[in-house]
């Protein structure tokens, strides 16, 4: 009496390569870990947005990109081994950084240069790989109030310079950021230059 085993043989193998694929298929997925409080930034200063992935593995050829409310258009991506500008929000155009020292851990950054007060908001962190992809949120916030609050400190010591105004006062990281702002913007303030000049011209 002869018994076929050739039928529980292929069950056993169909078994196994599926057990292979539920098990790579799992191993293949992972979480994204971003920041778990808001990231605070300083108008006209650099700021850095990190993530990363949980288990760690190597994201070198997975797609990584930060984007805000609209998924059609990003704030900085990478794919193929490279940063893509296409699509790319117009606003951020020479002012982002891709920081991948990290990333065969799965850990990446992206660098904002010259913060400015539109900046602030959320922002969504994405991993793609070929078989998987998440995403994490985190929050922008932007101080750019501290410049309210040196202007209308300003403007109840105008018939002081601006230079002694300041003394009046502990000088914030943020006030001397918000004064190269407005700077930036083409408000003069000269060493021997009150507001009350600027706001008269």
């Amino acid at each position: 009496f002869i018994v076929n085993t050739r039928p529980a043989l292929i069950k056993c193998n169909h078994l196994y390569f599926l057990l292979i694929t539920i098990r790579m298929a799992i191993m293949a997925q992972f979480t994204v870990i971003g920041p778990d409080q808001p990231v605070t930034a300083i108008v006209g200063e650099d700021i850095v947005l990190p993530c990363h992935l949980s288990p760690a593995m190597s994201a070198e050829n997975m797609e990584v990109r930060w984007s805000r409310s609209d998924y059609s258009s990003f704030v900085h991506r990478y794919r193929d081994g490279k940063d893509q500008t296409e699509y790319q929000i117009p606003e951020y155009t020479g002012r982002t950084e891709f920081l991948k020292d990290g990333i065969r851990n799965g850990s990446v950054a992206l660098r904002l240069h010259n913060i400015r007060p539109m900046d602030e908001g959320r922002y969504t962190c994405y991993f793609e790989s070929t078989s998987f992809y998440n995403d994490a949120h985190m929050e922008l916030e932007v101080a750019a109030f501290d410049c309210w609050w040196l202007l209308i400190f300003t403007i109840c010591w105008a018939s002081r310079p601006l230079d002694q105004t300041l003394e009046f006062g502990p000088v914030k990281r943020a006030d001397i950021a918000c004064i190269g702002y407005l700077h930036k913007q083409h408000m003069d303030f000269g060493p021997s230059m009150t507001l009350k000049h600027v706001l008269k011209d």
